[in-house]
């Protein structure tokens, strides 16, 4: 039998449409770093859970609603790290 790595485990339980639900999840000081040189005016560091919020609120603007985001897989980078790996749309 085959368990899954206790970080893959937390990532199963992150749910991207209710941050509020996952903020425990996150630490309090975690940053999500953004660059893209087509979108400068949302490009930068974004602190904690209101952070990737605020993110996601500005992404959601600027593709006048249509962005997505979706965990699409999962796989370990080391021994004690989970790599997850997202689409938009």
């Amino acid at each position: 039998m085959t368990s899954s790595h206790p970080n893959v485990e937390l990532l199963m339980k992150l749910n991207l449409r209710d941050l509020d639900a996952s903020a425990a999840l996150f630490s309090d000081d975690f940053v999500w770093h953004f660059f893209n040189p087509k979108l400068p005016d949302v490009q930068g560091d974004f602190v904690g859970v209101d952070g990737l919020k605020s993110f996601f609120a500005a992404m959601a603007g600027k593709t006048e609603g249509s962005f997505n985001v979706c965990r699409c897989r999962s796989h370990m980078s080391g021994t004690n790290c989970s790599s997850p790996m997202f689409e938009t749309s």
